[in-house]
């Protein structure tokens, strides 16, 4: 039965067998396996994939202008985002967490805030 109903398919490639090819190979039918591999396309340009290639190029500040998308949050805060860090805390405070999430999100706050004026030392080798 699974023969003449692969008599009338015209495959292109092996996507569209399932899993009859493996089942075949699997099962040691060699004249199924045959005529499943006789009924492939020759033509490479029925398989690939042809797309246009976008080359516009645009930088990432033109893409976060396009999708409204708010700056890179900081790695290291400076004393100008303090004031950042008590918008969100003042946020919390008055709105909760929903208030604060969508503060951050609007204006992220830096992940890190390394002590001024220390030379270039960490905090606590400075203090010792």
């Amino acid at each position: 039965m699974q023969i003449h109903s692969l008599d009338k398919a015209h495959f292109i490639s092996e996507l569209q067998c399932g899993t009859s090819l493996n089942r075949a190979v699997e099962q040691g039918r060699r004249a199924d396996f045959a005529l499943m591999l006789s009924m492939f396309s020759h033509d490479c340009r029925e398989t690939c994939v042809v797309e246009e290639v976008n080359s516009a190029v645009s930088d990432e500040a033109a893409l976060r202008q396009r999708f409204n998308v708010a700056k890179a949050q900081k790695l290291q805060g400076d004393l100008d985002d303090y004031q950042t860090s008590a918008t969100i805390a003042h946020q919390f405070h008055q709105g909760g967490m929903a208030s604060a999430k969508l503060q951050h999100y609007s204006t992220p706050e830096p992940l890190d805030y390394q002590p001024q004026n220390t030379l270039g030392f960490s905090e606590d080798i400075y203090q010792n």
